[in-house]
């Protein structure tokens, strides 16, 4: 077996170090730059908008309607259920007052 030439020779440990390293290109092409992780503010409106997501849309036509339950009556008939309904729209509502708890509790400290 014929090893690539970038890898001869080297442990597998250094290339997973150096992979993530900027301007280091791979065989494959370049290595996609590391992202931040969301602000806090885009966070709570996350949680905000999947919330309200989650409050609507059970009574939709959209909920039992749509491609992914076409192929499976059972798991349709399941989700038609007010229950079933009620318990999402529940956890929306769950997801809202935590958002709204958050952005009203959430203090900032200053690093010095």
């Amino acid at each position: 077996m014929d090893l690539h030439p970038d890898v001869a020779g080297q442990s597998w440990g250094r290339l997973a170090n150096e992979a993530g390293k900027p301007g280091r290109e791979s065989s494959r092409g370049p290595v996609a730059p590391e992202q931040e992780p969301p602000s806090p503010e885009h966070q709570r409106l996350i949680c905000l908008e999947l919330g309200i997501a989650l409050l609507v849309l059970p009574w939709t036509h959209l909920w039992t309607e749509n491609n992914l339950l076409l192929n499976y009556p059972t798991i349709r008939i399941w989700a038609a259920n007010a229950f079933v309904r009620g318990a999402f729209s529940g956890l929306g509502l769950i997801d809202i007052w935590l958002g709204i708890w958050e952005v009203v509790s959430y203090r900032e400290t200053k690093v010095n």
